[in-house]
Protein backbone atom coordinates (compact mmCIF):
# COMPACT_ATOMS: atom_id res chain seq x y z
CA UNK A 1 0.00 0.00 0.00
CA UNK A 2 1.01 3.32 -0.39
CA UNK A 3 -0.58 7.08 -0.02
CA UNK A 4 0.80 10.39 -1.04
CA UNK A 5 -0.33 14.19 0.30
CA UNK A 6 -2.07 16.28 -2.33
CA UNK A 7 -3.24 19.46 -2.40
CA UNK A 8 -6.17 19.75 -5.64
CA UNK A 9 -9.76 19.76 -6.11
CA UNK A 10 -12.79 18.89 -8.55
CA UNK A 11 -15.29 20.22 -6.48
CA UNK A 12 -18.09 22.89 -7.78
CA UNK A 13 -17.00 25.78 -5.09
CA UNK A 14 -13.79 27.66 -6.72
CA UNK A 15 -11.52 27.40 -3.41
CA UNK A 16 -9.33 24.77 -3.91
CA UNK A 17 -8.79 22.96 -0.10
CA UNK A 18 -6.41 20.56 0.85
CA UNK A 19 -6.97 16.91 0.19
CA UNK A 20 -5.40 13.61 1.01
CA UNK A 21 -4.87 10.60 -2.11
CA UNK A 22 -4.17 7.01 -1.68
CA UNK A 23 -3.48 4.45 -3.76
CA UNK A 24 -3.64 0.98 -3.16
CA UNK A 25 -1.54 -1.44 -5.04
CA UNK A 26 -1.74 -5.17 -5.16
CA UNK A 27 -0.92 -8.14 -7.98
CA UNK A 28 -3.80 -8.31 -10.44
CA UNK A 29 -4.82 -11.45 -10.98
CA UNK A 30 -6.71 -13.07 -14.54
CA UNK A 31 -10.04 -11.47 -15.11
CA UNK A 32 -12.05 -11.58 -18.29
CA UNK A 33 -12.80 -8.65 -20.35
CA UNK A 34 -16.57 -7.63 -19.94
CA UNK A 35 -18.39 -5.46 -22.75
CA UNK A 36 -18.05 -1.58 -22.66
CA UNK A 37 -14.24 -1.59 -21.93
CA UNK A 38 -13.75 0.21 -24.23
CA UNK A 39 -12.82 0.07 -28.49
CA UNK A 40 -9.25 -0.89 -28.02
CA UNK A 41 -7.49 -4.77 -26.40
CA UNK A 42 -9.27 -5.07 -22.49
CA UNK A 43 -6.33 -4.54 -20.37
CA UNK A 44 -7.85 -5.00 -17.06
CA UNK A 45 -11.40 -5.16 -16.17
CA UNK A 46 -13.38 -6.60 -13.25
CA UNK A 47 -16.90 -6.85 -11.63
CA UNK A 48 -16.07 -6.66 -8.31
CA UNK A 49 -17.77 -10.79 -8.18
CA UNK A 50 -15.39 -12.55 -5.90
CA UNK A 51 -14.07 -10.35 -2.68
CA UNK A 52 -11.24 -12.33 -2.26
CA UNK A 53 -10.03 -11.73 -5.42
CA UNK A 54 -10.80 -8.52 -4.97
CA UNK A 55 -9.04 -7.87 -1.40
CA UNK A 56 -5.85 -9.35 -3.52
CA UNK A 57 -6.10 -7.45 -6.77
CA UNK A 58 -6.42 -4.18 -5.01
CA UNK A 59 -3.76 -4.35 -2.34
CA UNK A 60 -6.12 -4.83 0.91
CA UNK A 61 -4.08 -6.67 3.83
CA UNK A 62 -3.61 -10.61 3.12
CA UNK A 63 -7.51 -12.60 3.71
CA UNK A 64 -9.50 -9.03 4.41
CA UNK A 65 -12.04 -8.03 2.64
CA UNK A 66 -11.98 -4.65 4.08
CA UNK A 67 -9.17 -1.90 4.29
CA UNK A 68 -9.31 0.84 6.52
CA UNK A 69 -7.05 3.74 6.65
CA UNK A 70 -6.87 7.64 8.34
CA UNK A 71 -10.19 8.90 7.05
CA UNK A 72 -11.67 5.56 4.77
CA UNK A 73 -12.67 2.51 5.05
CA UNK A 74 -12.71 0.37 1.67
CA UNK A 75 -15.34 -3.08 1.28
CA UNK A 76 -15.36 -6.09 -1.01
CA UNK A 77 -18.46 -7.44 -1.12
CA UNK A 78 -20.23 -10.33 -4.14
CA UNK A 79 -20.73 -7.46 -6.96
CA UNK A 80 -19.30 -4.37 -5.62
CA UNK A 81 -16.40 -2.50 -4.10
CA UNK A 82 -17.44 -0.43 -1.59
CA UNK A 83 -15.23 3.58 -0.95
CA UNK A 84 -16.37 5.19 2.33
CA UNK A 85 -14.65 8.87 3.19
CA UNK A 86 -14.96 10.50 6.96
CA UNK A 87 -12.20 12.60 7.10
CA UNK A 88 -10.54 12.82 4.03
CA UNK A 89 -11.91 14.69 1.32
CA UNK A 90 -10.92 12.47 -1.45
CA UNK A 91 -9.34 8.87 -2.52
CA UNK A 92 -7.63 7.37 -5.59
CA UNK A 93 -7.80 3.88 -5.44
CA UNK A 94 -6.44 1.00 -8.05
CA UNK A 95 -5.22 -2.43 -8.66
CA UNK A 96 -1.54 -2.65 -10.25
CA UNK A 97 -2.52 -2.93 -13.64
CA UNK A 98 1.22 -3.14 -15.10
CA UNK A 99 2.42 -1.04 -18.37
CA UNK A 100 -0.73 1.14 -19.48
CA UNK A 101 -0.56 2.14 -23.48
CA UNK A 102 -0.37 6.00 -23.67
CA UNK A 103 -3.94 5.96 -25.24
CA UNK A 104 -6.09 4.52 -22.71
CA UNK A 105 -10.01 4.40 -22.16
CA UNK A 106 -11.16 3.78 -18.10
CA UNK A 107 -14.42 2.79 -17.20
CA UNK A 108 -16.30 2.06 -13.91
CA UNK A 109 -19.94 1.61 -12.79
CA UNK A 110 -21.32 3.74 -9.88
CA UNK A 111 -23.93 1.78 -8.58
CA UNK A 112 -24.72 4.65 -5.58
CA UNK A 113 -23.23 7.48 -4.02
CA UNK A 114 -24.49 8.35 -0.62
CA UNK A 115 -23.79 10.73 1.80
CA UNK A 116 -22.73 14.63 1.86
CA UNK A 117 -24.82 16.28 -1.14
CA UNK A 118 -21.13 16.80 -2.17
CA UNK A 119 -20.05 13.58 -3.57
CA UNK A 120 -18.87 12.76 -6.78
CA UNK A 121 -16.99 10.09 -8.32
CA UNK A 122 -15.41 8.59 -11.43
CA UNK A 123 -12.31 7.42 -13.36
CA UNK A 124 -8.79 9.26 -13.51
CA UNK A 125 -6.57 8.14 -16.64
CA UNK A 126 -2.98 8.84 -17.48
CA UNK A 127 -2.39 9.06 -13.36
CA UNK A 128 0.28 9.45 -11.77
CA UNK A 129 1.22 9.51 -7.66
CA UNK A 130 4.77 10.32 -8.22
CA UNK A 131 4.05 13.16 -10.66
CA UNK A 132 1.08 13.77 -9.24
CA UNK A 133 -0.61 14.22 -12.04
CA UNK A 134 -4.11 12.69 -14.11
CA UNK A 135 -7.12 13.89 -15.84
CA UNK A 136 -10.03 12.89 -14.04
CA UNK A 137 -13.88 12.27 -14.98
CA UNK A 138 -16.54 12.54 -12.54
CA UNK A 139 -20.09 12.88 -12.08
CA UNK A 140 -22.61 13.32 -8.99
CA UNK A 141 -25.95 12.59 -8.33
CA UNK A 142 -27.11 16.08 -9.46
CA UNK A 143 -26.07 15.75 -13.09
CA UNK A 144 -22.63 17.82 -12.56
CA UNK A 145 -20.05 16.79 -14.73
CA UNK A 146 -16.76 17.83 -15.09
CA UNK A 147 -13.30 16.79 -16.60
CA UNK A 148 -9.89 18.10 -14.75
CA UNK A 149 -6.50 18.11 -15.08
CA UNK A 150 -4.45 17.47 -11.75
CA UNK A 151 -1.68 18.37 -12.14
CA UNK A 152 1.53 19.46 -9.07
CA UNK A 153 -0.27 21.67 -6.51
CA UNK A 154 -3.34 22.42 -8.31
CA UNK A 155 -6.33 21.37 -10.35
CA UNK A 156 -7.92 22.71 -13.20
CA UNK A 157 -11.75 22.04 -14.36
CA UNK A 158 -11.24 21.97 -18.14
CA UNK A 159 -15.19 21.60 -18.91
CA UNK A 160 -17.94 22.95 -16.70
CA UNK A 161 -15.46 25.00 -15.19
CA UNK A 162 -18.33 26.89 -13.17
CA UNK A 163 -20.25 24.42 -12.22
CA UNK A 164 -23.24 24.97 -13.01
CA UNK A 165 -24.04 23.18 -16.59
CA UNK A 166 -25.72 19.41 -15.60
CA UNK A 167 -26.80 16.91 -18.01
CA UNK A 168 -29.85 14.32 -17.96
CA UNK A 169 -27.54 11.38 -18.87
CA UNK A 170 -26.86 10.72 -15.64
CA UNK A 171 -29.53 8.81 -13.27
CA UNK A 172 -30.16 10.39 -9.95
CA UNK A 173 -30.93 6.98 -8.09
CA UNK A 174 -27.96 4.80 -9.96
CA UNK A 175 -26.07 3.13 -11.58
CA UNK A 176 -23.87 5.57 -13.82
CA UNK A 177 -21.33 4.14 -16.16
CA UNK A 178 -18.48 6.84 -16.18
CA UNK A 179 -16.27 6.00 -19.15
CA UNK A 180 -13.18 8.42 -20.06
CA UNK A 181 -10.96 8.78 -23.00
CA UNK A 182 -7.60 9.69 -23.40
CA UNK A 183 -6.34 9.79 -26.80
CA UNK A 184 -3.22 11.80 -28.12
CA UNK A 185 -2.74 14.21 -30.47
CA UNK A 186 0.57 14.72 -32.14
CA UNK A 187 3.13 14.92 -29.06
CA UNK A 188 1.77 17.90 -27.02
CA UNK A 189 -2.43 17.17 -26.89
CA UNK A 190 -4.80 15.44 -25.57
CA UNK A 191 -8.00 14.75 -26.21
CA UNK A 192 -10.08 13.57 -23.25
CA UNK A 193 -13.98 12.68 -23.35
CA UNK A 194 -16.34 12.10 -20.95
CA UNK A 195 -19.23 9.35 -21.50
CA UNK A 196 -22.02 8.70 -19.26
CA UNK A 197 -24.14 5.89 -19.73
CA UNK A 198 -22.58 5.42 -23.17
CA UNK A 199 -24.11 8.89 -24.09
CA UNK A 200 -20.52 11.45 -24.86
CA UNK A 201 -20.99 14.41 -22.08
CA UNK A 202 -17.87 16.47 -22.78
CA UNK A 203 -15.11 16.70 -24.96
CA UNK A 204 -11.90 18.55 -24.09
CA UNK A 205 -8.41 19.00 -26.31
CA UNK A 206 -5.69 19.79 -22.96
CA UNK A 207 -1.66 20.09 -24.26
CA UNK A 208 0.53 18.08 -22.51
CA UNK A 209 3.79 16.92 -23.19
CA UNK A 210 4.17 12.87 -23.31
CA UNK A 211 6.96 13.35 -21.19
CA UNK A 212 4.63 14.04 -18.42
CA UNK A 213 1.86 11.66 -19.20
CA UNK A 214 1.38 8.86 -16.12
CA UNK A 215 0.88 5.40 -16.80
CA UNK A 216 -1.97 4.47 -13.88
CA UNK A 217 -5.65 4.90 -14.10
CA UNK A 218 -7.90 4.73 -11.20
CA UNK A 219 -11.03 5.16 -9.93
CA UNK A 220 -11.95 8.70 -8.10
CA UNK A 221 -14.17 9.63 -4.63
CA UNK A 222 -13.91 12.73 -3.90
CA UNK A 223 -16.40 15.22 -1.03
CA UNK A 224 -16.10 18.42 0.48
CA UNK A 225 -13.57 18.32 3.00
CA UNK A 226 -14.54 16.79 6.69
CA UNK A 227 -17.60 15.55 5.10
CA UNK A 228 -19.02 11.81 4.99
CA UNK A 229 -19.00 10.13 1.94
CA UNK A 230 -19.47 6.18 0.25
CA UNK A 231 -19.86 5.51 -3.20
CA UNK A 232 -20.62 1.71 -4.43
CA UNK A 233 -18.51 0.80 -7.61
CA UNK A 234 -19.89 -2.48 -9.72
CA UNK A 235 -17.13 -2.71 -11.96
CA UNK A 236 -14.09 -1.18 -13.69
CA UNK A 237 -12.29 -1.72 -16.63
CA UNK A 238 -8.92 0.18 -18.51
CA UNK A 239 -8.90 -0.74 -22.31
CA UNK A 240 -6.52 0.75 -24.97
CA UNK A 241 -8.45 3.32 -26.80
Amino acid sequence: MRSRLQHRSLRRVGVALGLVFAALVGTVGTTAASAGAGSGAAIYTTEFSDPAATSTEWGFQAGATTETGAGYTLAATPGSFTVSLDGIANLWVSPEAGSLPVDQVVTATIAKATGDSSVQAGVVCRGSLEDDRGYGFVIATDGYYTIGNFAGPGAKRLVNAEGTKRTDAIDPSGPNTVRGRCTSIGNKRVRLTLFVNDRKVASVVDRTSQAKIGPDAYLLTEVAKGRPATVTFASFAISAA
